[in-house]
């Protein structure tokens, strides 16, 4: 409501309650020393205008709630509200004002009252939004953090030591070729010697070779199967976290571990 309209409302509200409650006022002594709750009100609200011309509205509305207290005058109702929306307790502002135009359905400010009530009632809300997000905002600054996800264990790198194996192995077969055909090639030289001596000492390194040869080519296969053997349960090994070894013995080889 302009301050102007307000200053108008007011004075003729004090004037009209001066007015009614002046043959109060000029009361005989005898009279007087016994005030009427009307009396008394008028009083409160004359003090009341004065501590909200002050600013102080606090004080205006503790006076303005014992006057309307003794004397239910709908006037002080709307000089209530005034001060209360003075103290921004809009709240309590839209309660008195609303009553005030209850009980006054003729009120000529209805008009300006009602969209000061709108008014009110936006920033109310504004407020509850605001008080709800800070609200809102302390609660997850308190909050504690979320637990961290421990980090998940990398699975075993795939040791070389399987296809070292599996390599000796395949050399060691390569070698065994290589001494068959020598073999092979000595035995054909001993076959086409014309000296008998010769040719029985041609035909003994062929079966030395032979020999040799078929021990490479055999120890390369238990070794090739072992390494093979090694790489599939490595692999396997490294998907369950299982620990392998390979044992070489000159008459076996094994693959130890735990799955």
């Amino acid at each position: 409501m302009p301050a102007g309209q307000t200053t108008i409302v007011s004075r003729s509200i004090c004037l009209a309650i001066c007015v009614a409650l002046a043959p109060l006022l000029t009361a005989p002594p005898a009279a007087a020393a016994g005030k009427s709750p009307k009396a008394q009100a008028l009083e409160l609200f004359e003090d009341s205008s004065e501590r909200y011309r002050e600013g102080k509205f606090d004080e205006a509305a503790a006076l303005l709630e014992k006057a309307y207290a003794l004397h239910q005058e709908p006037v002080l109702l709307y000089n209530l509200g005034r001060a209360y929306d003075g103290l921004g307790e809009y709240e309590k502002a839209i309660a008195a004002y609303e009553k005030y135009l209850t009980e006054s359905p003729d009120a000529k400010d209805r008009g300006a009252l009602e969209r000061r009530i709108a008014t009110m009632r936006s920033e109310l809300k504004q407020r509850q939004e605001l008080e709800a997000e800070k609200k809102r905002l302390e609660a997850e600054k308190n909050r504690p953090p979320p637990p961290k996800e421990k980090p998940k264990a990398e699975p075993p790198s795939a040791s070389p030591w399987p296809w070292v194996v599996a390599g000796v192995g395949v050399g060691a077969m390569g070698a065994g070729a290589v001494f068959g055909l020598q073999a092979k090639s000595k035995r054909g030289d001993a076959e086409e010697e014309p000296v008998q001596r010769k040719a029985a000492e041609t035909f003994r390194d062929a079966e030395g070779l032979a020999s040799t040869a078929n021990v490479f080519l055999i120890a390369g296969a238990v070794v090739t199967a072992g390494g093979v053997t090694w790489i599939f349960l490595d692999n396997k090994g490294r998907r369950e976290k299982s620990q392998l070894s390979l044992r070489v013995t000159p008459s076996s080889v094994s693959v130890l571990g735990r799955l």
